[in-house]
């Protein structure tokens, strides 16, 4: 009976990480919590065998410890979706910090843009009254001459 137990146990052991391997994080977790089960369930009905003391004790140390190797992955699937949502979160706000930096970079090169524009349109008003004044300098030199 040892021996049927050790296969149960391998195969639900081999197949947990052929799962993992395949799908997402939240699948795998679903999947691994139904093997969760199987085991917890095991375990239940070792203890109303009607197997020796020892035999008993030796299955449970084994579904035990594949009970806790579950769980074991479990966490570190939940610790890796964690990770990753807190990775998407400084990705996105990274991003935003960009579009933002640019948007600034973008207004003020228009800024420079219409200062410089505003610049030479002034200079050309002035130098415009300028003429004039000289133009009407030079009249009233000729006037007076």
């Amino acid at each position: 009976m040892t021996d049927t137990v050790a296969m149960q146990v391998t195969s639900t052991s081999s197949s947990g990480s052929t799962i993992g391997g395949s799908t997402g994080g939240g699948g795998q977790i679903a999947q691994l919590e139904k093997q969760l089960q199987q085991l917890t369930q095991q375990l239940k009905t070792v203890t109303t065998s009607n197997d020796s003391a020892q035999e008993k004790q030796q299955q449970t140390q084994l579904l035990q410890q594949e009970i806790a190797s579950i769980q074991a992955q479990i966490t570190a699937i939940e610790n890796q979706q964690q990770q990753q949502a807190q990775q998407a979160q400084a990705n996105k706000a990274n991003s935003s910090t960009a579009k933002a930096s640019e948007s600034a970079q973008g207004t003020k090169h228009a800024n420079a843009a219409t200062t410089a524009s505003a610049n030479a349109n002034a200079n050309v008003s002035k130098q415009g009254s300028n003429t004039g004044v000289t133009d009407t300098l030079g009249s009233l030199v000729n006037v007076y001459i």
